[in-house]
């Protein structure tokens, strides 16, 4: 009976050496990550397009309203790699962006990774100048978790939609932007900064979620946000 409890105290100390030995040996445990960062700018014109759509996999949105009739796009391509800094330079050959297509009255402008391993770690931030009127969208439809910011002009006289899968979404609207505002989040919170003071026409939590309807002066333009999992933020300038 002795040597029985011997055994399984012998055992039980073996697990814990192991599972320790494990933890310490795990490389992805606190790595030293290496970074790289790329600028791109592209520009073309807006004529003969009423509806621009980006579609981005990771990374921030921002909208400003460009001063003439094109559509500027500058982005901000990131890249770390636990490896070397030379390594997540070379990762930067995975990042593809261009206009996917332009048909009828829609262009649209795609970024994806065109593969992914366990050391490519990617990210592309846009800066999009687009004309007031022009209708803008903007989807995140990777399965991973990331967060958008949308700055929206004062001017915009478009519509505006915005969409993110898994991640928190954060709308800034000048007071004195005039828009009909419709937010819907599945799974999270539609939170109302004190900095902005909308028309509320419907307010209501629909649990685990909310639903939101509003609008900011005269209502011209539209901005819909939708998001699956995660927090819509609104706030004023």
């Amino acid at each position: 009976m002795k040597n029985y409890y011997l055994l399984i105290l012998f055992l039980l100390l073996s697990a814990t050496a192991a599972v320790f030995l494990s933890c310490h040996n795990d490389p992805l445990a606190n790595p030293n990550l290496y970074f790289f960062q790329e600028e791109e700018q592209v520009a073309f014109s807006s004529e003969g397009y009423e509806h621009f759509h980006i579609q981005n996999l990771r990374g921030n949105v921002i909208i400003v309203n460009s001063d003439d009739d094109s559509i500027k796009i500058k982005l901000n391509k990131y890249s770390t790699s636990e490896f070397s800094e030379e390594v997540a330079k070379r990762n930067m050959i995975w990042i593809v962006a261009g206009l996917d297509s332009a048909i009828q009255d829609t262009a649209v402008y795609v970024i994806y990774w065109e593969a992914l391993s366990f050391d490519i770690n990617l990210r592309v931030d846009l800066e999009v100048q687009v004309p007031a009127g022009i209708n803008f969208s903007s989807s995140i439809t990777s399965a991973g978790h990331q967060d958008i910011t949308v700055n929206i002009p004062g001017n915009n006289t478009g519509n505006i939609f915005i969409y993110n899968y898994n991640g928190n979404v954060r709308i800034t609207l000048p007071q004195s932007a005039s828009a009909a505002i419709i937010a819907d989040a599945g799974t999270g919170r539609i939170i109302l900064d004190t900095t902005f003071n909308p028309v509320i026409e419907e307010f209501e939590l629909i649990y685990p979620g909310a639903l939101f309807r509003g609008f900011l002066n005269d209502g011209t333009g539209y901005v819909k946000v939708s998001v699956d999992i995660g927090d819509i933020i609104f706030a004023g300038t």
